[in-house]
């Protein structure tokens, strides 16, 4: 069963209502979905629903977008670069959320597409005392892993439109994070800590949850919190196992439940 953290903001007075509902101090409920098989992303990586780390390898097929463990191959110590602490992040979410509307029976059928819209697309996460650790040669990573060089040397090419193989190259920890709308963050709200934030929705009192995010992010995170994930090719004239971007799915869109699962 997927873990259930929600956050709940209050958002109330700005003009995306006709101006014949101004006043009319109504409520309306978006329910914001964040949650697996599917996995929001942002410009550093997948939100970590799904339990990688550092080393975790998977295999999505192309055809039913559903992905499956390899393993995890922890990296030793001189395979690892790590970035500096960052105090404050702001991390627009470029996919991954779907939004639901429910409110009066009179809420008109555009006006909630609207709401659902702007909760969907104006959502952001902000991430304190960020750091990250990537594994900076892939190609050395690989094949002094005896064992994982093999699993990848023996799937089936990926011209046959099967499989691509992804290692999670960079995770990123923090001390603490919470997700809001990206206008009510910036109005200095902190949406984790129960505070009633405000933005501009006219008439209406808009009340945003979220839905889906792992329980671990309430309270800061215990472990990754996000994760990028490279591409991997076999090539067999070579024997090489390289990076190729030229395979590259959206992540968001499979489902990578199984992808931290060992088989």
């Amino acid at each position: 069963m997927r873990s259930r953290s929600v956050w709940m903001a209050v958002l109330g007075a700005v003009a995306l209502m006709p101006a014949l509902l101004l006043g009319c101090n109504r409520e309306a409920t978006v329910r914001v979905d964040c949650a697996e098989p599917q996995s929001v992303l942002t410009r550093i990586g997948l939100l970590n629903t799904t339990g990688l780390q550092l080393g975790s390898v998977f295999v999505v097929n192309t055809a039913t977008r559903k992905a499956r463990s390899l393993g995890t191959f922890a990296p030793v110590l001189n395979e690892i670069s790590r970035t500096a602490r960052e105090d404050d992040l702001r991390l627009p979410i470029f996919s991954g959320l779907s939004a639901s509307v429910s409110g009066p029976s009179n809420l008109p059928a555009d006006l909630a597409q609207s709401l659902a819209s702007h909760a969907a697309e104006g959502s952001v996460f902000r991430v304190r005392g960020r750091q990250s650790r990537s594994i900076f040669n892939v190609g050395y990573y690989v094949h002094e892993r005896g064992t994982l060089y093999s699993q990848i040397a023996s799937l089936p090419p990926p011209a046959a439109g099967t499989d691509v193989v992804y290692l999670v190259t960079t995770e990123s920890t923090a001390e603490a994070i919470s997700i809001g709308l990206g206008d009510a963050i910036a109005a200095g709200a902190d949406p984790s800590s129960g505070e009633v934030a405000t933005v501009a929705v006219g008439g209406y009192v808009l009340r945003v949850e979220y839905q889906g995010l792992p329980q671990s992010l309430a309270a800061g995170s215990k472990g990754p919190a996000f994760v990028r994930a490279t591409p991997l090719r076999f090539l067999p004239d070579d024997e090489e196992v390289i990076v190729d971007v030229t395979q590259e799915l959206d992540l968001s869109t499979c489902d990578l439940s199984a992808a931290a699962t060992p088989q």
